[in-house]
């Protein structure tokens, strides 16, 4: 890296050190923020905290936080600070072999950002639809029913009687879904208008880049945790509340013992923290050399754990009051139909009223959004369209700040190109980008689009990343050199990372990402690629698997990104060589006057376990009556002997 500086055009470098930077750090930790703290924490932990033994499931929450989420995130960080690019150069810039990473993962975001975007869509519908009492989903829709007797009779939609209110409204009031995803059922023209404001709303946040971008994150980031903190108020105001929160953190110790658990956590914490797509690196980019990331990463990895209890905290407390009413509703009816005896003389035999019951049927995802919620904002009488007005809000303010996150790696990627072409400006990257997404996002407004939608969330925007993961501790700890980052770190921050991140970066992190990775494949081959279909006739959701053209595209979504790593890297190996980038200026004067050298003696563990083999013995030279630090020639590399050289005979 430090021939490659030398070599680089001035012109080059000074256009580099124009970069755009955040106004302030505050307004880099409410990116992050708003970034890592999205629609999964709110709709996906509290699910998994239940069905995985309630409070215990901290514990291998907490493991995987340490041994994956924090490695990973001050990873990114750290390389996008050092490198000050976008994921397509960053890679670039450290090694040929690596160049398909950047690819990759502007691949693989922008697949995410086109379907993710979809789910605002949906919420906006439900919150224009809200502004009205009652709900429109509290009752199903009548159809006249003509009787034995001649008469006519308004009764229930059969699809919606063998169901319920609310999961009619989103099958087929929303969705208009179709059988299967082998029918495409008719175009939903109001869900695309709400696709097209989604994608215009993200044009006006981001035409003017991370300047447009930083004014909207102080409101999209802070505004949801007022909404929850009402929602909490409301919650623990309703009866059945505490039982929620009891059966949410009741803990179950034999969990402990399931591989599943385990791997749940793992799974949670590198999707909720966003990593591996790159858009970590593009934000940290924008920061100045001299930052802390290290302590960005803590404070990141503490506030979006926090929020994720928060949030279950409220969705539980709400489901108490749901597994209440149901409740009162099941003892109601035995008393009124008291079932027929069973053999033994019990009357209500198989049924379980019990509150504890009801809270079982755990839900998460879109079901949970567009239904249980739902469901609740009617319970809650005339003031039910308020409060699904702040709740479909607050997922739009999430859902939206996680799209800035996921869309800034792929226009920080474009932009990097911005020195040698005239006609990359920001306004044309973001609105190309957004409308070729809005194009494509298409699809979703079809009868078939949640089918789709299934399909993108977990073969375009899973298995991808996990890879994706794995190559970028590979990257750091094997082909750039924890030896050469410890220096980086050290002469940006002071310090040089810990033992328990050299051990993850290089062994435990990738190691667990390698698990997850073949825990999925093993899925796939022993339960094939399946997906759920909403059956009108039986009026609930069914799984089937995929057709054999979908289970083709299912293949296809997954390698569309991974495949650029082997690919770019057997091509460099054969000698077919792709571009390079210019390195970006790296102050090294500068900053070796704020953190001067440290001495750092490696230990045997660094030489043996992380091939940290050369020390830092600092010696004073004299250049233009400012003291510098170079490192002692004796234990240089010859790469970096010659600098040394040159800055001597300078000072001679």
């Amino acid at each position: 890296w430090g021939q490659q500086q030398q070599q680089q055009p001035m012109a080059a470098v000074a256009e580099m050190e124009h970069r755009e930077q955040w106004d302030n750090k505050v307004q880099f930790l409410l990116a992050l923020v708003g970034y890592a703290v999205g629609l999964g924490n709110v709709w996906r932990f509290p699910y998994l905290a239940q069905e995985n033994g309630g409070g215990i499931f901290l514990i291998p929450y907490l493991v995987m936080l340490v041994f994956e989420g924090i490695p990973l995130l001050s990873l990114e960080l750290g390389v996008g600070q050092r490198l000050r690019k976008g994921p397509w150069q960053a890679y670039s810039n450290i090694s040929r072999y690596t160049f398909g990473m950047g690819i990759a993962s502007v691949v693989a975001s922008l697949g995410v950002a086109a379907y993710y975007n979809t789910v605002i869509a949906w919420c906006m519908y439900y919150l224009f639809v809200s502004f009205q009492y009652p709900l429109p989903w509290s009752t199903c829709p009548q159809v006249p029913h003509n009787t034995s007797n001649g008469t006519v009779l308004m009764v229930d939609t059969p699809e919606c009687a063998l169901s319920s209110e609310t999961q009619y409204y989103w099958n087929r009031e929303v969705l208009n879904i179709s059988p299967s995803i082998d029918h495409p059922g008719d175009f939903n023209l109001p869900l695309a208008a709400l696709i097209f404001l989604s994608w215009f709303i993200l044009f006006l946040c981001m035409f003017k880049g991370i300047k447009s971008q930083g004014k909207v994150i102080y409101f999209t980031s802070t505004f949801p945790y007022v909404l929850l903190t009402a929602f909490l108020i409301k919650g623990l105001s309703l009866p059945g509340s505490t039982e929620g929160l009891k059966f949410l953190f009741k803990p179950d110790f034999s969990k402990l013992l399931n591989g599943h658990v385990w791997l749940a956590a793992a799974e949670q914490i590198f999707y909720s923290l966003g990593l591996a797509g790159g858009s970590c690196i593009a934000m940290a980019s924008y920061m100045p050399h001299d930052n802390h990331f290290l302590f960005d990463t803590i404070c990141i990895a503490v506030i979006n754990t926090c929020t994720s209890l928060y949030a279950a905290c409220v969705i539980f407390s709400v489901l108490g009051f749901i597994a209440f009413s149901k409740s009162q509703d099941c003892t109601q009816n035995l008393l009124l139909f008291p079932p027929p005896l069973d053999s033994v003389g019990n009357g209500t035999a198989g049924v379980d009223c019990s509150i504890e019951n009801f809270l079982r049927e755990g839900i998460s995802g879109s079901g949970l959004a567009f239904m249980t919620m739902a469901e609740v904002c009617v319970q809650f009488g005339p003031t039910g369209p308020m409060w699904a007005v702040l709740f479909y809000f607050m997922l739009i303010t999430l859902g939206l700040d996680s799209t800035f996150g996921t869309l800034e790696s792929i226009f920080a990627s474009i932009l990097d190109f911005k020195s040698n072409n005239k006609f990359l400006k920001t306004q044309v990257v973001s609105g190309t980008i957004c409308l070729t997404s809005f194009i494509f996002a298409m699809c979703f407004a079809c009868g078939s689009g949640e089918y789709v939608f299934q399909m993108l969330d977990n073969y375009a925007g899973a298995f991808p990343f996990v890879v994706l993961g794995i190559f970028e501790c590979v990257a750091l700890g094997w082909v750039y050199g924890l030896d050469q980052f410890s220096d980086d770190m050290q002469l940006m921050t002071g310090t040089r990372p810990p033992f328990v991140l050299k051990l993850c970066w290089m062994y435990l992190s990738p190691l667990i990402l390698f698990i997850v990775f073949m825990f999925g494949i093993f899925g796939i081959i022993t339960q094939g690629a399946t997906y759920s279909i909403w059956v009108k006739e039986e009026g609930q959701q069914v799984e089937i698997p995929y057709p054999p053209w979908a289970q083709g595209m299912c293949m296809f979504l997954t390698s569309l990104s991974i495949i650029w790593m082997p690919v770019i890297a057997l091509a460099e190996a054969l000698g077919l060589h792709f571009p390079t980038y210019q390195m970006a200026d790296f102050p090294v004067e500068e900053l070796r006057k704020k953190h001067p050298p440290d001495n750092y003696v490696p230990s045997t563990i660094d030489r043996v376990l992380f091939r940290i083999t050369r020390d830092r013995s600092a010696q004073p030279i004299i250049q233009n009556g400012d003291t510098l630090l170079v490192e002692n020639p004796k234990t240089q590399p010859e790469s970096d002997k010659a600098c040394a050289a040159a800055a001597a005979d300078s000072a001679a």
